[in-house]
């Protein structure tokens, strides 16, 4: 666990086991710890609209960094480099325990392809009927993808935001609960 994580305009710092570290980063936006799966996000960009995002563990070393702009996404797993690009990139899920890297891009509508962490594709995502593919969020023991569903999804409430439990076997989404 780290303490103290602290950020501002250029430049990320926390403490991990009594050693304090610190980054240099232009144009940082928010930075966050994952606990999961012990890392650091940092969302980097101008006018508050995220550019790049950084992910490094609590010792300091990238895991994996992505580009939207490029569409360029590159990490490191079992001390190798690796590297996809995609077009019209939005968003990266890193899940380091479960051997997962989701990557959300824009084509007819918000789509997700999902590789292992040695980059070898593992399915493509179909999105629930009525519903768009927004982010990515982790629970103990599965990946949801939340979906923003059209007015027939949408509760007596006016709720329409909904986890969707991603079998990492197979792609499929069962709708879980609100999110």
């Amino acid at each position: 666990m780290i303490r103290d994580l602290q950020y501002s305009k250029d430049q990320v710092s926390w403490t991990f086991k009594q050693k304090e570290v610190i980054l240099k980063l232009n144009n940082v936006i928010f930075a966050s710890e994952d606990i999961e799966n012990n890392y650091i996000s940092i969302d980097c960009g101008k006018n508050f609209e995220t550019e790049k995002v950084y992910l490094f563990d609590f010792s300091e070393n990238l895991l994996l960094n992505y580009d939207i702009e490029k569409g360029r996404i590159a990490w490191k797993y079992n001390s190798s480099e690796k590297e996809i690009d995609i077009q019209n990139l939005l968003l990266v899920g890193y899940f380091l325990q479960k051997n997962l890297l989701l990557i959300m891009y824009q084509g007819r509508h918000r789509e997700v392809a999902a590789f292992d962490l040695n980059g070898d594709f593992l399915f493509e995502v179909i999105k629930p009927e009525g519903f768009e593919m927004m982010y990515f969020q982790e629970f103990p023991h599965y990946v949801s993808i939340v979906c923003d569903g059209d007015d027939s999804q949408v509760d007596k409430f006016g709720r329409g935001r909904f986890n969707f439990k991603l079998d990492v076997e197979t792609g499929y989404l069962t709708k879980e609960s609100l999110a």
